[in-house]
């Protein structure tokens, strides 16, 4: 995934990737998010991860990052850039947090802002990853706003990501791929447990 952002599939490094899912669980982009981020700041790249999943998100917890204000509180504007971006403790990325306020409006000015919001991360930081989460109504909208789309899909929903892809595609998108989601492991029990 990262070699796929650096090459740019011909448009040069892909600044803004969004990453999405279908058929998949909050852990699935934020884990694919968490290590394309620490791949790329390891090659040397200055990353965000703008987690932006209303599904559920593990990037917080993965990276080590305590909950708090974010990019739906600097929309609003009850805070500035300085108090929404933590830091990776095990590399050199940055995060922009959800944020603490879930109201409707904060929900719009997110979807209103994100493009330039993206824009001026996009200033500081060589590439933004933008976690979507699982795809909702209003995914296609976001990842247009960014440069690509990975959406991570299981086998059994490959047909559901590729018709995705293609309306994104036709409809503006410069690029997106889909990555196949590994079928989960049956789960094993243990002693005590039904």
């Amino acid at each position: 995934i990262a070699g796929w952002i650096i090459s740019g599939s011909g448009f040069g490094t892909l600044q803004r990737v969004g990453f999405s899912s279908i058929g998949g669980t909050p852990g699935d982009t934020s884990i694919a998010a968490v290590a394309t981020a620490r791949t790329l700041a390891a090659a040397g790249k200055r990353v965000i991860i703008a987690d932006l999943s209303r599904t559920g998100s593990w990037i917080l917890g993965l990276c080590g990052v305590l909950p708090g204000a974010g990019f739906a509180d600097l929309v609003t504007g009850t805070v500035d850039f300085t108090k929404v971006i933590g830091r990776d403790v095990k590399s050199q990325i940055h995060i922009l947090r959800y944020g603490l306020d879930h109201s409707d409006r904060a929900t719009t000015l997110v979807a209103d802002r994100a493009a330039s919001v993206f824009a001026a991360l996009a200033q500081t930081y060589d590439v933004v990853i933008v976690n979507l989460g699982e795809a909702q109504p209003d995914t296609p909208v976001m990842l247009h706003k960014c440069d690509a789309a990975l959406i991570l899909a299981p086998a059994e929903r490959s047909d559901d990501a590729s018709e995705a892809i293609s309306v994104l595609m036709s409809t503006g998108l410069h690029t997106a791929r889909h990555v196949l989601l590994a079928p989960s492991a049956p789960r094993q029990s243990v002693a005590g447990e039904p």
